[in-house]
């Protein structure tokens, strides 16, 4: 077998952020003291440069690419990530949303939230992360 023969996939380099524009969006959010405080993508790519436990740089990036809640992203089951779909993407069950009515959801039901992943390294790393961590019940 030649080298020729192998079809091999080079990983391209991730694009480097704009650090001079994410400090331009820093301080235009920083003058709009009424609204939620929130991190940037540069930002939150510095973050998980530096978390080195790969369930809690799974954790973070879920978070971020998700933007569910802490309680929803920790009971999200590997069974909830559609990875393998078209458009990959995430069941978010959660009890905070209400239905078309007054009052919680009934007992035992829950509504659902449908979240697209569009980052394809993120969907990368929950393969790899499912692939080599077995699901404890």
């Amino acid at each position: 077998m030649s080298l020729s023969s192998v079809n091999t996939q080079v990983a391209l380099p991730a694009a480097q952020p704009d650090f001079g524009r994410a400090l331009a969006l820093r301080s235009m959010a920083a003058a709009y003291t009424e609204l939620p405080r929130y991190l940037l993508a540069p930002e939150i790519t510095g973050l998980l440069h530096h978390i080195p436990d790969w369930t809690q740089h799974a954790l973070v990036n879920t978070l971020w690419n998700t933007g569910g809640r802490l309680n929803e992203v920790l009971a999200l089951w590997r069974r909830d990530f559609r990875l393998n779909e078209a458009i990959p993407h995430v069941v978010i069950r959660t009890a905070k949303q209400r239905r078309a009515g007054s009052g919680r959801p009934r007992r035992g039901t829950s509504p659902n939230r449908v979240v697209p992943i569009s980052d394809p390294a993120y969907v990368d790393e929950m393969r790899r992360l499912f692939a080599s961590v077995r699901e404890e019940f």
